[in-house]
């Protein structure tokens, strides 16, 4: 048989650019130094909505929107007085149908044999359903009365929510053009880079405080809550605690103080006497709680406070009570409140003791926090981060994470997994013929379809256009095939009705294994992308299963 790496075994390079430029899932194109389009690809029309004649009898500048059109001139000069070769950019076209659509423009200039510019390379993505995340995820950001923030491993802020201006007078500028250990008081430095390291390290950051100093001078007491994503974003969430931990220093000089001061603050505040029964609760705290001061007077702390873990779900000790049987300040990051009508509020808090200035112990005081808004906020966040925003399965990314997991686990504990790569059959005639609003829809109904048919353990992606990812755990190849098999079948008999047409799509999977055998994930994928391949060129339908090697 014929060596793959054959040159005989290739078409012409004139062919391979001419196929790769019609079949190209991007919008490309071919423009003249004029903005003329020269030559478009089918994936381009469907992105402006044009045929193909249409978009030849005008230049890019008719569709370009009018506010973005200063910018690509610019570049336009940029490339012709040399100054670059190629450039990448987010604009907006005008669709056919008068609707704004944004994309990714990538552009190159090719100059002839002179060295003179002949024409341009545009390669277009649509990136419009991304622009209306970012726009939904902009307006939750700015609403946050948490301030909600991310951050990059060089240790500068990259945005920041109104939330940041309003507790601390800087604006988001000034926020994000200096270091942040720049706006700390010397001596939190250490600490806080020490949280970050943990943070950057995969530990998720929950109650850390510093000081923060604010536009006016003063130090303010901020309290963090930080987890970093695969790629070093950092993503934050904070609050000014800095009444909390003025309140937690007087409570311990002066009870009578307390009574005064707690009615202000807008943390939950308990105080109890030696034993732990509550002497006091505060208007915040009867919130939280549900209890009613006069409900809660006299009552065990942990009656009032409640707690269970949050992920076991079983019973926890209260820190006010630990707190004065250590006779130390007790923090509990997070925990579950039942509160008195039964419903949950995750909370936060430190308890500490209350001594006289002899050191024997008058009672302990509890301060903390409802979080449950912070946790869906930082929860959202890691969401968006690993999931498809059209059809809500893993993101490419997040694959490629828990493919590295399953790799690893082959060769450590030598447990057999299989990965398939599926690729849509006609899926582009859905857009053609009935729109992406269409192709959309489809393309979400096949994914329920798909996970729909997997095992509880498997993983499922959306890792391209009409491309997904599965990973099957613990599983054989025979049994892979059965259930990619299935997976055609179940695709294959699917119909979707849109407005006045029925469209049908078909399934085409490589199957690679993931044994100790593999040398490389990357070997792994492509071997499946090659099955996939291999199954398309067969005759669609169907299946493929890459050679096993080693």
């Amino acid at each position: 048989m014929a060596s793959l790496m054959d040159s005989a075994c290739f078409p012409s390079t004139d062919l391979l650019f001419g196929s790769a430029f019609n079949y190209s899932s991007i919008g490309m194109a071919l423009v003249g130094l004029n903005g003329r389009w020269l030559k478009v690809n089918p994936a381009l029309c469907a992105i402006v909505g044009y045929s193909e004649s249409d978009l030849l009898k005008i230049d890019f500048q008719t569709l370009t929107h009018p506010e973005d059109l200063r910018t690509d001139l610019v570049h336009v000069e940029q490339f012709l007085q040399g100054a670059i070769s190629s450039y990448e950019t987010e604009k907006r076209y005008i669709h056919m149908d008068g609707s704004t659509i944004w994309v990714l423009l990538s552009v190159s200039l090719v100059r002839n044999t002179n060295g003179e510019p002949d024409f341009f390379i545009s390669q277009i993505q649509n990136i419009s359903a991304r622009k209306q995340t970012e726009v939904e995820r902009d307006a939750f950001f700015n609403l946050s009365r948490d301030m909600l923030a991310t951050a990059n491993s060089a240790g500068y802020l990259m945005q920041v929510n109104p939330a940041w201006t309003i507790a601390l007078g800087w604006s988001a500028k000034e926020l994000t053009e200096r270091p942040v250990l720049s706006f700390l008081h010397p001596d939190d430095i250490a600490q806080t880079i020490e949280a970050g390291q943990c943070a950057m390290r995969g530990e998720s950051i929950d109650g850390f405080c510093n000081r923060y100093q604010a536009k006016d001078g003063v130090y303010r007491w901020i309290e963090w809550s930080m987890t970093a994503n695969y790629d070093g974003v950092m993503y934050c969430s904070a609050r000014d605690v800095s009444r909390r931990k003025a309140a937690e220093e007087f409570l311990i000089a002066e009870q009578e103080r307390i009574r005064v001061t707690l009615q202000s603050i807008g943390d939950g505040v308990i105080t109890t006497d030696v034993k732990g029964v509550i002497t006091s609760i505060n208007p915040m705290g009867e919130t939280i709680t549900g209890w009613a001061s006069q409900e809660a007077l006299g009552m065990p702390v942990d009656t009032v406070m409640h707690l269970i873990d949050e992920r076991r779900r079983g019973g926890i000790a209260n820190p006010l009570l630990e707190s004065l049987q250590q006779q130390t300040a007790v923090r509990r990051d997070v925990a579950i409140l039942i509160r008195r009508d039964g419903t949950d509020a995750a909370i936060s808090g430190s308890a500490s003791p209350i001594c006289h200035s002899d050191g024997s112990l008058l009672g302990g005081v509890l301060v903390f926090q409802d979080v449950t808004e912070k946790n869906k906020a930082i929860n959202q966040i890691k969401y968006q981060a690993t999931h498809d925003q059209l059809t809500r399965l893993l993101n490419r990314a997040e694959f490629e994470r828990i493919a590295t997991y399953f790799f690893n686990d082959a060769h450590s504990n030598e447990n057999a997994h299989c990965l398939l790569l599926l690729d849509l059959d006609e899926f582009k005639a859905v857009n053609d013929k009935g729109g992406h609003m269409a192709g959309d829809a489809i393309l979400r109904e096949i994914a329920a379809l798909i996970a729909s048919k997997l095992r509880a353990a498997d993983k499922i992606a959306r890792i391209g256009g009409d491309e997904f990812g599965v990973l099957l755990e613990k599983c054989s190849l025979p049994a892979a095939e059965k259930i990619a098999a299935q997976l055609i079948d179940a695709v294959g008999a699917h119909r979707m009705d849109w407005d006045a047409n029925t469209f049908q799509v078909g399934l085409c999977i490589g199957i690679a294994p993931l044994s100790k055998q593999s040398n490389t994930l990357k070997e792994v994928m492509a071997q499946a992308d090659a099955a996939c391949y291999r199954a398309k060129a067969a005759g669609k339908n169907r299946f493929q299963t890459a050679a096993v090697t080693g």
